[in-house]
């Protein structure tokens, strides 16, 4: 099913779910959604340049995408994991809640294009994956530790520091961000990686 939400209303007077709620979500001028508790599955397509933003305490089992436009997780810094995988195939993703409250993302994360953006460190689960096929990851000055990343496509930048716990899988693109980690780095492909910065 498909919703469509106009201003969905601001801190701090929220839409806030009272179940479950799993649909193509098609939101217009802004917005902030409050999960209640409740969990939240599907497509977000944010149809301007407004932010909408998602906040919550309860895991997003099935996951989320991201289709078009803006989106955070974590509005102010809150607590709003998305329990599955996160899929970003257009538009601006912004992991904003706080590592002390949770993982904003707990399963793994892949980019296929658009761009994600880190306001706060540690927004991956430790043995979370990162599959980057596209796009653009910016850590900006902040730090996080991963189970593995596989660079297929697209670039990891920064001056921050990303940690996996396995070897390195880099094939096409670039990374500039610091790539740490008591592990190695492998190339299978004939494709051009580009490595700048302390690694």
């Amino acid at each position: 099913s498909v919703a469509y939400i106009g201003n969905s209303g601001a801190v701090p007077n929220p839409i806030t779910l009272n179940g479950w709620l799993g649909v193509n979500l098609h939101t217009y001028n802004g917005g902030y959604l409050n999960t209640g508790g409740n969990g939240l599955t599907g497509s977000f397509y944010v149809e301007d340049s407004s932010l909408f933003a998602i906040v919550g305490n309860n895991p997003h089992t099935s996951g989320l995408n991201l289709g078009k436009g803006r989106l955070q997780l974590g509005y102010g810094g809150n607590y709003t994991p998305c329990g599955g995988d996160m899929v970003v195939n257009a538009g601006n993703l912004e992991l904003a809640a706080q590592a002390a409250n949770g993982k904003t993302i707990a399963g793994n994360l892949y980019v296929n294009s658009g761009n994600v953006h880190y306001q706060f460190n540690n927004q991956m689960g430790d043995t979370a994956f990162v599959y980057a096929r596209g796009g653009t990851i910016n850590l900006g000055a902040k730090s996080d530790t991963v189970g593995g990343l596989e660079l297929s496509s697209g670039s990891v930048i920064s001056n921050g520091t990303l940690t996996s716990a396995s070897t390195y899988d880099v094939r096409k693109g670039s990374v500039s961000a610091v790539l740490a980690g008591s592990v190695g780095l492998t190339k299978s492909t004939a494709d051009t990686v580009t490595l700048s910065g302390t690694h």
